[in-house]
């Protein structure tokens, strides 16, 4: 049976990440490993910690999904809907956390208020299709049907 194209983007998406949170890893190694000998309040190098292990045990999933899903293995569905997650979450909030017709505006300038509404407009549209990937990875019978979840008709 054919990937269905969604599966395609999930695991498109998924791979950025997995970049992503390794270019973090590994531009922050010397950090984490000598984080004990700066000096600064215990309550933030627990925060660094518990952060860093909430990042390697997202690419842990990551990881496991895509090849779960590579092999087409029945773990693979649950696997990328828990890989997709903090995606979402943070597809979401990095729109929405300074309210919901808000710009941030560090770094972008914008010259008329033409050029405003199309950045308001393009941050509820990215938002708008992040949650229509989500509601096809968790609701579609194809990607069921793939992951061997409900048998062929």
């Amino acid at each position: 049976m054919k990937k269905p194209l969604s599966l395609w983007i999930t695991q498109f998406l998924i791979v950025c990440c997995i970049i992503l949170i390794l270019y973090f890893f590994i531009t922050n190694a010397s950090l984490l490993l000598n984080l004990y000998s700066f000096d600064m309040p215990a309550e933030i190098k627990i925060e660094i910690y518990l952060w860093s292990f909430i990042r390697l045990l997202v690419l842990i999933i990551q990881i496991s999904a895509l090849y779960f899903s590579f092999r087409c293995d029945k773990r693979a569905r649950v696997l990328t809907i828990l890989a997709w997650l903090p995606i979402i979450i943070v597809m979401l909030w990095s729109n929405f956390h300074e309210g919901l017709t808000s710009l941030n505006e560090s770094g972008i300038s914008y010259d008329n208020d033409a050029q405003r509404s199309g950045g308001i407009i393009g941050k509820l549209i990215l938002a708008g299709l992040s949650l229509w990937l989500t509601s096809i990875i968790l609701f579609s019978k194809k990607l069921k049907r793939y992951f061997l979840f409900e048998k062929s008709e």
